[in-house]
Order: C-alpha cells, then structure tokens, then sequence
C-alpha cells in the first residue's frame, strides 16, 4: 500500500470583505471611475478591516491622521498585521491612505478628492507604484460626536511579489511584530 499523502500546505486566507452601503458606493466610484488607471482591482478583506478600525479610532479621538494613536503611520499599520509591503513602502511612510471627512455621501466625498491632486494619484493609480496597487479596503464611519462628521478611510496597496528583498526592513525591522 502507498503511504498517506502528505497534507497540503495550508495557504493563509484573507478575510471576505464586508462593505456597508456606503462602503461599496465608494468602491464603485474608486473602480468604476473613468480616470481609473489600474485595471483589475479587488476588495481585500484584511484591508478592509484595516481601514475600519483605523477610522473607528479616528472617529473615537476626533482627529484626522493617517497615524494611529501610537504614532505608527499606514505602511507600518499594515507590515505590523503581516501585509508584506513592497520593498520601495518605507516602514515609517504612507503609499496606501487617503482620508476623507465632513462629507454628506461618499459621491460628495469622492467629487472633493477628485478635484484634489494629492489626492489623486493614490487614488486613481498614477504613476507606476499607485498603478501597481490592486488591492484595496474602504471604510466610512459616522461620526456623531466631534469636529469631523463621517469619516472615510481608502487603503489601496499591493503585496510584496516573492521575488522582492527589502534591504530597509531587513535593516530596521519592517514586518510583523515578533513576540
């Protein structure tokens, strides 16, 4: 008799996204935009996630920041949750978050940004690393309490390719935190 074979690898998942309304209004208008350069992109769940929480606390500290309450800014929000990051994402940079607040409706969120131009290369996918991002996660918290009305958080990255080293993290520790 042949042996048992072994088990397969198991292939880490990434959570399904979950978008409220607004959310996916938003994603619609990201995806869907004729400005749009990229040409496939997909929710991922864990940026999704991401961006929630990170608007949760913003809504909960009335405050704008693309760092969190630990003064950690988005690249390492996302290398400390095990997103691998592409080597050119400093740790201690933004390549991946737009913000947004005050707004009545994501259209009237996404109309302001469209007529931002710091706002939309990360957004639109201009230039060869936005246009490289595939992936994104979208949040819209309501604020009822504070300076900021709703508040609205897009995450758009791309994860490391196997083949990519990082002389920077590997010289100052990028990635998840080891306990």
């Amino acid at each position: 008799a042949d042996p048992p074979a072994s088990p397969a690898p198991i292939q880490p998942t990434t959570p399904a996204c979950r978008p409220t309304a607004q959310e996916a209004e938003l994603a619609k208008l990201l995806t869907r935009s004729a400005e749009q350069k990229r040409k496939n992109m997909r929710c991922n769940g864990q940026l999704e996630q991401l961006a929630r929480a990170h608007a949760e606390k913003l809504a909960a500290h009335d405050t704008m920041s693309t760092r969190d309450t630990d003064n950690r800014n988005a690249n390492a929000l996302l290398l400390d949750a095990g997103y691998p990051l592409p080597a050119s994402y400093r740790r201690y940079g933004n390549n991946i978050m737009t913000l947004g607040s005050g707004y009545a409706s994501p259209q009237a969120m996404w109309e302001h940004w469209s007529a931002r131009t710091d706002a939309q290369p990360h957004l639109l996918g201009d230039g060869d690393d936005y246009i490289a991002q595939d992936e994104y996660g979208i949040a819209y918290v309501r604020q009822t309490i504070g300076h900021y009305g709703d508040i609205l958080v897009v995450v758009i990255s791309r994860r490391a390719r196997d083949n990519e080293t990082d002389l920077y993290c590997m010289l100052y520790e990028c990635g998840p935190k080891q306990s």
